[in-house]
């Protein structure tokens, strides 16, 4: 190695970097008939471009069952007390935290 062709480089400034933890919450599976209500509930409550929808074609027997998961990987703490509200089906399933192995790093 040689140390001249290093370069270090300015921290940012500390307005530039935000202090704010943020988390990992998913919805789901929900089956394609609930994506409906769920995606306008979602469009209603989160800012737009907030979430993400990940779709799954399982085969089960002669049919293929189509089921959505709905995540938010970088909530901040004032969005992640609104995920943690909303029920997005009657039978009031919501937004959980995501998996440690799936986390964004």
């Amino acid at each position: 190695m040689r140390p001249e062709s290093i370069t270090l480089w300015p921290a940012p400034p500390a307005s530039v970097v935000s202090t704010e933890p943020t988390a990992c919450y998913e919805a789901g599976p929900f089956v394609t008939v609930d994506a409906v209500n769920v995606e306008a509930t979602l469009r209603a409550a989160l800012p737009p471009g907030s979430w993400a929808a990940t779709r799954s074609d399982n085969t089960v027997g002669s049919a293929v069952v189509t089921t959505l998961m709905y995540r938010v990987a970088g909530a901040d703490p004032a969005l992640v007390a609104r995920l943690t509200s909303l029920r997005l089906d009657p039978n009031g399933r919501g937004f959980s935290p995501c998996p440690d192995a799936t986390r964004p790093r």
